[in-house]
């Protein structure tokens, strides 16, 4: 069977676990690094075609942007939107491992200044919502043990 790329994986596990609020993480994200998504998901690429069968399933990351009529999917992405929306997946996916997180940050050399700084804002944002949802959490737990 062909191996599947690793982000698909990953999404693919990180939706199926948590669902939707993964993928409205993910559309947030790319949306305030100024990448103004109104869907994404996993579908057969429709930007290429392959006759014949194959070993596996192909398929693909796709996005629907606000302003096309039609979806994008990995292979007709610009290559910044593909590596930001890479990078969000697994850092979102991988909670708060700083560890992770900077490998992550340091396989994505080719990005500006401005790009990394709009992708701290974005993980410094999902952090504190992170934070946020630990402290109900635990206010929630204590009430329920007092």
């Amino acid at each position: 069977m062909a191996k599947m790329p690793a982000v698909i994986l990953l999404y693919r596990k990180a939706n199926e676990e948590f669902g939707d609020v993964f993928r409205q993480t993910v559309m947030h994200d790319m949306r305030q690094v100024d990448y103004d998504i109104e869907d994404i998901g996993i579908m057969p690429p429709v930007s290429i075609r392959v006759d014949g069968n194959l070993p596996g399933e192909l398929i693909a990351l796709y996005v629907k942007e606000r302003e096309l009529a039609g979806f994008t999917d990995q292979h007709s992405m610009s290559q910044g939107m593909f590596r930001v929306l890479s990078m969000l997946i697994h850092l979102i996916d991988c909670g708060g491992d700083e560890a992770v997180k900077t490998r992550i940050i340091e396989e994505h050399e080719n990005l500006t200044r401005s790009g990394y700084v709009r992708i701290y804002a974005a993980m410094y944002m999902e952090l504190q919502n992170k934070i946020r949802y630990l402290q109900r959490l635990i206010a929630d737990i204590d009430a329920f043990l007092t």
